[in-house]
């Protein structure tokens, strides 16, 4: 097997989770009353949510907390693959 190169590996998932979290974004800057919705029916009204309020900040951080997130994560998962591949 092929070895991974857990840089690469950690920069696409740090990619991949920052894409989501801008499209996640838009949807609850655009749609706020729709989130709110869907979550309470995926809880069966278990949870009361008021709708998302996205300010520029909470993009921000949570943009940078998902991408290094994920950049650890990866490089993580590529050094124990290569590990394990041996």
């Amino acid at each position: 097997m092929a070895k991974l190169k857990p840089s690469s590996v950690g920069l696409a998932l740090g990619l991949l989770l920052a894409v989501i979290q801008i499209l996640r974004s838009i949807v609850a800057w655009l749609f706020p009353n729709f989130v709110a919705y869907i979550i309470k029916n995926l809880t069966f009204n278990a949870i009361s949510i008021q709708p998302p309020i996205v300010t520029a900040a909470s993009f921000i951080i949570g943009l940078i907390a998902l991408f290094a997130g994920g950049f650890v994560l990866g490089t993580i998962f590529g050094m124990i693959y290569n590990w394990a591949v041996k």
